[in-house]
C-alpha cells in the first residue's frame, strides 16, 4: 500500500467516480474516529486525484503538486483537500459534536447518515454540513448531505477560487494569492468583519 498524506492507500475495489451520487453504494467499514477518518480520507483522496488529473488535462496547471506545495506546504493537491476536510470535520461525515465527536459511525458504517439531515455532521449554528462543512446559507441548492456530492462541491469550490492575482482581505489586512485565496474563500471572505474567521 502506498502512503499519501499519512493515509494508507489500499487498492480500490470500488468504481468510485467523481460524478457518482450514490455514496450509499460505498462499502466502507470502521470502528474508531481515526479509522473512520482514514477510510473516508482514502475516498476523498480518490476523488481529489480524479479531479486533479482532469483539471491538469484542461490546462489548470496550478493543481500540480509543485505549485500546491510551494503555496501551501501540502505535498499535493490531494493532501491540501484532506487538510481542509480535517480542519472542517476531522474527516468525518456523520455524527454530532457533543463535546467530542459522537455517533461518527453506526454498525461500523461511517456513511450511515447519508442523506439524513438529522445525522449528518453539522456545526453549532446548523448551517455547515458534512465532511467538507459546506455552509448551506451561502451555498444554496447544494446536496450537502450526500458524502460524494459534499466532497465534490468542496473540491470544486477550492479549484474555482484559485486566483493568480493578489487579493487583500480587509478584515485582517492580509493579502492572499493563489491557493491561499482559495483557502481564504473556503473559510469565508466576509465583508462584515464582526462575523466569521478573520484569520
Amino acid at each position: 500500500a502506498k502512503e499519501l498524506c499519512g493515509y494508507e492507500q489500499e487498492p480500490s475495489s470500488s468504481s468510485l467516480q467523481t460524478g457518482d451520487s450514490q455514496s450509499s453504494t460505498l462499502n466502507l467499514k470502521c470502528s474508531t474516529i481515526d479509522g473512520c477518518s482514514k477510510v473516508l480520507g482514502n475516498e476523498i483522496i480518490k476523488i481529489a486525484k480524479q479531479k486533479k488529473e482532469q483539471a491538469l488535462k484542461d490546462g489548470k496547471n496550478y493543481l500540480d503538486d509543485a505549485t500546491v506545495k510551494q503555496q501551501t506546504g501540502a505535498k499535493s493537491f490531494e493532501c491540501l483537500v484532506l487538510m481542509v476536510a480535517h480542519q472542517e470535520s476531522k474527516i468525518i461525515h456523520c455524527g454530532k459534536f457533543a463535546p467530542g465527536l459522537i455517533n461518527f459511525q453506526k454498525n461500523k458504517n461511517p456513511l450511515y447518515c447519508n442523506g439524513n439531515d438529522d445525522e449528518v455532521l453539522t456545526n453549532s449554528d446548523g448551517f455547515d454540513k458534512g465532511v467538507m462543512q459546506i455552509n448551506t446559507e451561502v451555498h444554496k441548492n447544494v446536496d450537502t448531505l450526500d458524502f460524494i456530492k459534499n466532497v465534490n462541491y468542496g473540491i470544486d469550490y477550492l479549484i474555482k477560487n484559485y486566483q493568480t492575482r493578489s487579493n487583500k482581505y480587509t478584515c485582517n489586512g492580509k493579502s492572499y494569492l493563489g491557493w491561499n485565496v482559495a483557502l481564504r474563500y473556503y473559510n469565508g471572505w466576509n465583508t462584515n468583519c464582526n462575523v466569521g474567521d478573520k484569520n
